[in-house]
């Protein structure tokens, strides 16, 4: 995969291209795409974290699913990935810890 230019791609584009990778699903993708690669218009719903904040936040028993929020995020676009970075930062509040573990645990596995 040439890195460089999936960062000059559109979302869409860019995942398309990196899914075609044996191993990549779409996850992985939006979530290079939007921490590596700085894109503004991801939203990796398939994310249980943002789920569970999204559904938290507006009210939703049970978290949304997948179908659900991508629904739901249309209407943040073109800033999906903002409204991404926004709620794993409340899901961190809610919770009381980060999404995922820290670094030092994640060394000793």
């Amino acid at each position: 995969l040439d890195l460089h230019h999936l960062c000059s791609l559109d979302a869409d584009e860019a995942i398309a291209a990196m899914t075609a990778a044996p191993g990549i699903g779409p996850w992985t993708a939006e979530c290079y795409l939007l921490f590596a690669a700085g894109h503004p218009d991801v939203f990796p719903a398939r994310d249980v974290a943002l789920q569970t904040a999204v559904g938290h936040a507006l009210g939703i028993d049970p978290r949304p699913p997948e179908k659900t929020l991508i629904r739901l995020a249309e209407s943040w676009s073109p800033w999906r990935g903002v409204a991404s970075r926004l709620f794993w930062a409340y899901y961190r509040e809610l919770k009381g810890r980060d999404a995922a573990p820290p670094v030092e645990m994640a060394e000793k596995a």
